[in-house]
């Protein structure tokens, strides 16, 4: 497994954990397939302005897309102010189904989040 990643677009799984959408307390993306992965998860999560004291991410693991989802030990990421923002973890290697789940403690406000990994190198 390689240590860094230079080429994202020809090396990297990108998955779209979160389509942009407006919520108003909390939400939960799509399964998203990480299996030909390998290594380090990040997830990078955009919200804009929010009424409210905290806005968290989570990442939720499961061995089947249809499956039971359980929060990856972890894989959170917090702010408490509008932009762009990564948290890392390590998937589990029995678990290749991820998906992003987002809470508020506010108002409405719109969000994105994707999960990169690095290819396999076989």
């Amino acid at each position: 497994m390689s240590v860094y990643l230079r080429d994202i677009g020809n090396n990297a799984l990108v998955q779209e954990a979160l389509a942009v959408q407006t919520v108003t307390q909390t939400s939960t993306g799509n399964s998203c397939n990480m299996i030909s992965g390998d290594g380090r998860v990040n997830c990078m999560v955009q919200i804009s302005t929010f009424t409210g004291t905290s806005f968290t991410a989570r990442a939720q693991a499961s061995t089947a897309s249809g499956g039971t989802y359980t929060d990856v030990t972890g894989a959170t990421g917090s702010t408490t102010a509008a932009g762009v923002f990564f948290f890392t973890f390590d998937r589990p290697a029995d678990n290749p189904f991820l998906k992003c789940a987002v809470t508020v403690n506010g108002t409405t406000y719109n969000v994105a989040a994707t999960f990169i990994e690095q290819l396999k190198i076989y």
